[in-house]
């Protein structure tokens, strides 16, 4: 998963100019009194467990990946009435869920390092955090690991095949006509 994590953190680091932090997940905007203080719009990445390895005949393994990435940001604008606020009013108001928005048109379809495309499979709005909002967006992909794929293939073993006849030719060689002379082509 390393390679996956760094692949995702220069990703989203070239892509989001707003974000100020990046990091694993460790429930830390719920614990943010115990954690290391950060910055926000932040995003934290929760790889969720595997369950459905299937094994590869190069000894390689594939399985359904889920992340979910935490987009955690703030909010100290009043959202109310929206319809009646004036275009800068609005911008500045949700700029909370359009930092969530501008992750998600990032993130699909992205394919990371030793994976297929993301695809969002769950959003889950934050309603629990006064004006901190922990937006949660999971997507799924397929992610094949080779870390023990090098193993198997220097066991391998060069063959050499026999290709010695058992039996002779049942028609002397001179009547074998391997090469025709292709007939002249007619207009």
């Amino acid at each position: 998963m390393i390679p996956i994590y760094i692949n995702l953190c220069e990703y989203l680091s070239q892509k989001l100019a707003d974000m100020k932090y990046i990091d694993l997940f460790n429930n830390q905007y719920d614990t943010a009194e115990k954690e290391h203080p950060f910055n926000m719009p932040s995003v934290f990445i929760q790889f969720m467990p595997i369950v459905d390895w299937i094994t590869n005949s190069d000894g390689s393994q594939t399985g359904t990946l889920k992340i979910q990435f935490h987009l955690v940001t703030t909010c100290y604008s009043d959202t109310a009435n929206a319809h009646k606020m004036s275009a800068i009013d609005k911008q500045m108001s949700f700029k909370h869920l359009q930092f969530v928005e501008l992750s998600h048109t990032f993130l699909q379809n992205y394919a990371p390092v030793c994976c297929t495309n993301l695809q969002r499979t769950a959003y889950f709005p934050d309603s629990e955090h006064n004006q901190i909002y922990a937006t949660i967006v999971e997507y799924e992909c397929m992610f094949t690991d080779n870390s023990t794929a090098e193993s198997i293939i220097k066991e391998t073993v060069e063959v050499t095949p026999d290709l010695k006849v058992e039996r002779p030719i049942d028609r002397p060689v001179e009547t074998i006509n391997e090469f025709p002379t292709p007939e002249p082509f007619q207009i």
